[in-house]
C-alpha cells in the first residue's frame, strides 16, 4: 500500500515536470519543439513555468532568490568601492 503511494507521488512529480517542459519548449511532435508563437506567448509560457516551479519547490526558489540578492548587493558594493577609489586617485593627481 505504501509503495503505491510513493509511486503515485513520483508519477505526479514526473507529470508536472513534463507539463513544465511542454509549457516552455512545446510538444515534441510540433516541429521538434519549435512552435510558431509570438514573444508574448513565449513569455507567458516561461512565467507559467516559473509559477509552477515555485508551487512545487517554494523553499528552494526563496533560497535562490536570497542568494541572487546577496550577489547583487556584493557586486554593488564592489562597483561603489571601485568608483570611489578612482575618484580618490583623480583627486590626488590634481
Amino acid at each position: 500500500m505504501e509503495e503505491d503511494e510513493g509511486k503515485e507521488g513520483i508519477l505526479t512529480l514526473d507529470s508536472t515536470k513534463e507539463e513544465l517542459r511542454r509549457a516552455i519548449f512545446g510538444h515534441p511532435e510540433d516541429n521538434a519543439g519549435v512552435e510558431k508563437c509570438s514573444f508574448n506567448c513565449y513569455s507567458k509560457q516561461v512565467v507559467d513555468g516559473l509559477v509552477m516551479e515555485m508551487k512545487q519547490q517554494p523553499r528552494k526558489i526563496m533560497v535562490n532568490l536570497g542568494l541572487a540578492f546577496l550577489f547583487v548587493l556584493v557586486l554593488w558594493f564592489c562597483v561603489k568601492h571601485t568608483i570611489h577609489s578612482i575618484q580618490e586617485i583623480k583627486r590626488q593627481e590634481l
